[in-house]
């Protein structure tokens, strides 16, 4: 019965706002004003109340999916204002009171469309977004200039509504207002409709040229893209070492190739070569050997440049690291240890033509064939399983190259001219986003080998760097030692205290960049501060909606809504306050612990240089463990004395189910290569204490 409440006082409301000036005009010449103004007050009083309804469940929901306050809070000033208008023209028993309805939904909507002008995203924009979430950098700036255009509308049209009014004239008013200022908004309407189909048919047609990838594209001039002191790879370089990838990989007729590279470089070719097959490359973020073991079912096929691991019991295609490669091609084959089961191992040799008829009709061809990467073509990438499990993640093509295209607009003055040096691997997320698809996409040349100590960076030559790194990398930075002349630091996987960012600041001039982002959502804020206090700013293509239940972001550059692990506060200005993990609260005996507050609790004890808590589980019952560093670098297991000092300490502050029931001194907490904690690794050091 409400709903329909609802929908008919919906209907109703709708009309009378429409055919206002008809009404009053007729109630006027008929004399009807005494009957007809207690009626519209009656009706409009009642959208007052279901639009108040409205804005409240709204409101207290947290988000404006279904239609932005702003324009809820619009209609409940117009039909207030049409409920005080209708009863101040009853009782002074005159029409003038009603003549200046129109000016005042005017100059409502003029200041609702005006104020969203001085936001991030204009009110068209949140409109357009409702029906397309992704909307182009293009299309957001179109929004904005049509939300322009409608203030000067509603300027226009509420100014002639007010000379209207003013003369007093019932017939000229009713003229306008009931007829030509509807004609008006009509060609507005249609001006704007017929613009937007010319900006589609536009988008679609630069969609249609770019239908194959830009990383596929890039070969066309020729170029440096990585190098070292020893020798220089230039596109020509590249497109003979795909050429080359490619027929290692048709031999061997696997459809999934898990990529383990360490070379950005050569994994970027190797990615485009798998793709140029219509295979799918897997990234599983780790070359541990024992673990790529027990993920044998996840690919057919492992492409690594660590011959390491050709010795194991994986099917592989092993290749030189490109650095050390003597070939025009860039790349050979490793041959296979004596000791390696040769039913699991393939054993590829280079096949490279050495005619240079030869090698350019084999260029033509892969140049051809790259055409058939598409933006909608997949491949696997998984968590680095820094919370116990991997998880697979199906990203595409096109959303790491609208992700790059964003990254090239922010760092785009810092990359102008320099030379991109990583310290991180590229088959994890991060990796993968700025050390093959940025500066790929942007044309910045790599430097070859990656950097793994401090003394590299040292002894780099001189020239402007970008150096994309870790915490884990920089927690161990030499600072005597001479810094590079960097253009900027591009920071992620793990969160860097402000000691070292100070202390970075002044080695090298440089205020690290840290990166906000998951593997499923990819790139989502930056903060550049010495201060951990300061927020984070999202990306201008990114939103987030908070309730107490989840974080929801929406990205430009990823397909589909997704729901964040993280709790985050959001602030003005498109900011964000990152408050930890939802998986690190834990519930024991049926008490909710955040796992973070134990930590912090531990690292108030004097001799705790670190500390990191789990759930483990004993005779089917889970209780709090903790791992922790302490100053004099003893390890093993806490018992006796020291344990209930422990205990009795950590009582003060925590309730008796966080108090943890193992407590292990190690030499360091487990983390992965990106500097994150490696919950697989610390379930592991409890796995045999009692």
């Amino acid at each position: 019965m409400g709903r329909t409440l609802k929908v008919i006082s919906t209907l109703v409301t709708t009309l009378v706002t429409a055919l206002w000036p008809l009404i009053i005009f007729v109630s006027y010449t008929a004399d009807l004003l005494g009957y007809v103004l207690p009626l519209i007050a009656l009706i409009m009083g009642v959208r007052v109340v279901l639009i108040w309804r409205t804005n409240r469940r709204l409101h207290s929901r947290g988000h404006q999916r279904q239609r932005p306050l702003s324009l809820v809070r619009a209609g409940l000033a117009i039909a207030a204002l049409a409920v005080v208008l209708s009863l101040l023209s009853l009782g002074f028993s005159t029409i003038g009171f009603m003549l200046y309805y129109p000016v005042a939904v005017n100059l409502t909507l003029l200041v609702v469309f005006a104020a969203s002008l001085t936001s991030e995203h204009s009110l068209v924009e949140r409109l357009a977004r409702l029906q397309d979430p992704h909307l182009s950098a293009r299309a957001v700036l179109y929004t904005r200039k049509v939300t322009q255009a409608w203030c000067l509308f509603f300027i226009c049209n509420g100014t002639i509504a007010t000379l209207t009014a003013l003369r007093g004239d019932i017939q000229i008013w009713t003229w306008w207002n009931g007829l030509l200022s509807y004609g008006a908004m009509g060609l507005m309407f249609g001006v704007e409709y017929l613009l937007r189909r010319r900006l589609q048919t536009k988008e679609r047609s630069q969609e249609a040229q770019n239908q194959q990838i830009a990383l596929a594209t890039w070969f066309k001039e020729q170029r440096i893209i990585a190098y070292n002191q020893e020798r220089t790879f230039t596109t020509p370089d590249a497109v003979s070492s795909i050429a080359y990838l490619r027929q290692l990989l048709a031999a061997q007729q696997a459809k999934r190739v898990a990529l383990v590279i360490e070379c950005p470089y050569l994994f970027a070719l190797a990615f485009i070569a798998v793709l140029s097959l219509k295979c799918r490359p897997v990234i599983l973020g780790h070359h541990n050997e024992s673990l790529l073991l027990q993920q044998q079912e996840l690919f057919d096929l492992v492409l690594t440049d660590l011959p390491a691991l050709t010795t194991s019991q994986l099917k592989c295609c092993a290749i030189t690291s490109c650095e050390h490669a003597s070939q025009a091609a860039a790349l050979q084959a490793v041959p296979v240890m004596p000791e390696a089961p040769a039913e699991q191992v393939v054993h590829a040799m280079p096949v490279m033509p050495e005619e240079p008829e030869a090698l350019e009709q084999q260029a033509e061809q892969v140049v051809q064939d790259l055409k058939n990467i598409a933006p909608e073509d997949t491949f696997e990438l998984y968590t680095s399983g820094s919370t116990g499990t991997p998880k697979c993640v199906l990203k595409t093509v096109g959303e790491m190259e609208a992700e790059a295209q964003v990254l090239a607009e922010f760092f785009g003055n810092k990359l102008h001219g320099a030379t991109l040096i990583s310290t991180v691997f590229p088959y994890h997320m991060y990796g993968l986003t700025f050390s093959v698809f940025l500066p790929w996409s942007t044309q910045t040349p790599l430097y070859l080998p990656q950097i793994h100590y401090s003394e590299e960076l040292a002894a780099l030559p001189p020239h402007d760097y970008v150096l994309l790194s870790s915490p884990a990398f920089l927690k161990r930075l030499d600072f005597k030692l001479t810094s590079p002349q960097l253009n900027a630091i591009i920071l992620a996987g793990g969160p860097l205290s402000s000691q070292y960012r100070l202390r970075l600041s002044s080695w090298c001039g440089v205020t690290p960049t840290e990166i906000y982002g998951s593997t499923e959502a990819g790139v989502m804020a930056w903060r550049q501060a010495l201060s951990d206090d300061l927020p984070f700013n999202l990306f201008p293509d990114v939103s987030m909606e908070v309730t107490s239940e989840q974080v929801t972001v929406h990205s430009a550059h990823v397909a589909k809504t997704l729901s964040l692990d993280d709790r985050v506060e959001l602030g003005p200005a498109h900011t964000i306050k990152l408050l930890g993990r939802r998986d690190r609260i834990v519930k024991i005996a049926e008490k909710r612990l955040s796992l973070t507050a134990i930590e912090a609790a531990l690292m108030t004890l004097p001799a705790v240089k670190a500390a990191a808590a789990t759930v483990v589980t004993r005779n089917e019952r889970e209780f709090i463990a903790a791992a922790v560093v302490v100053t004099d670098g003893s390890q093993g297991l806490i018992t006796g004395a020291q344990y209930l000092f422990f205990r009795q300490k950590l009582a003060h502050v925590l309730e008796p189910h966080a108090l943890p029931r193992i407590l292990l001194k190690v030499a360091a907490i487990p983390e992965n290569a990106m500097g994150k904690r490696d919950m697989r690794a610390l379930h592991a050091l409890f796995a045999h204490t009692p």
